[in-house]
């Protein structure tokens, strides 16, 4: 299992732990905090979806870059941070676009807790289509998006890789390394960025770590993806 070694660790537990307890705290069943066997899972909206600190343990809200929820295709694309920004409006109604809400957060490496941009960082998008079918489409139109090479001259590598935590799940090692950057003159600084993606119901996920060369690894990535994965698995939207 990946451990990260950071000022915070002793705060740390584990999912199943802290999963456990909350729902026997609330006096409810494991398919009431998300998937469960009988295939009766409690609605959640997209709030619900958003990463928890029980996600990433450890971790804290960014306050840089904030949640954000847009609604229909109209607000996707006006909004130029968003991904819907760029693939246009035609793919976001060819996939059926409903909504769709990301949020980040940030394991501190001060011993005050404090952010700051050169911290490990986990972002999760969700993206809610028509149906499952549009959901699968939607993961491939994400991925595909983040495979897009840069524009002329890029230090900037990709790498894909097979998660195993999640099913039918799909990875992407995104990566810059001081000497390409030197060797090329490009601005910027090196990192590591992986990014998995799956779909769930009329749902598609996208989890991201990133941070500098070697702060964050897959296997950390595929815990989180796993325990997100145990909690929204079959859960409807509650309209």
């Amino acid at each position: 299992m990946w451990t990260r070694t950071t000022v915070q660790t002793a705060n740390r537990s584990f999912y199943p732990r802290l999963l456990a307890l909350a729902c026997a705290l609330a006096g409810i069943t494991l398919a009431g905090c998300g998937g469960g066997d009988d295939g009766d899972a409690a609605p959640l909206t997209l709030e619900q979806r958003i990463l928890r600190e029980s996600d990433a343990p450890g971790s804290k809200p960014d306050p840089v870059e904030r949640r954000k929820t847009l609604r229909g295709v109209k607000e996707a694309v006006a909004d130029p941070g968003f991904i819907g920004a760029h693939i246009g409006r035609a793919k976001l109604e060819e996939i059926g676009f409903v909504a769709a809400i990301d949020d980040t957060r940030f394991w501190p490496t001060r011993p005050d807790g404090r952010h700051t941009p050169d911290a490990p960082h986990v972002r999760m998008l969700v993206v809610e289509v028509r149906d499952e079918e549009r959901a699968q489409e939607a993961v491939e139109v994400l991925h595909a998006e983040a495979r897009k090479p840069c524009p002329g001259v890029c230090a900037i590598r990709r790498a894909e890789f097979d998660p195993s935590s999640v099913p039918d799940a799909q990875g992407l090692h995104t990566f810059a390394r001081s000497e390409d950057i030197e060797e090329l003159g490009e601005a910027g600084e090196p990192f590591d960025r992986f990014t998995l993606w799956f779909a769930d119901g009329p749902f598609a996920y996208e989890l991201t770590v990133f941070g500098e060369p070697g702060a964050v690894s897959p296997e950390e990535l595929e815990e989180i993806a796993e325990r997100v994965h145990r909690r929204v698995e079959g859960a409807p939207s509650p309209g």
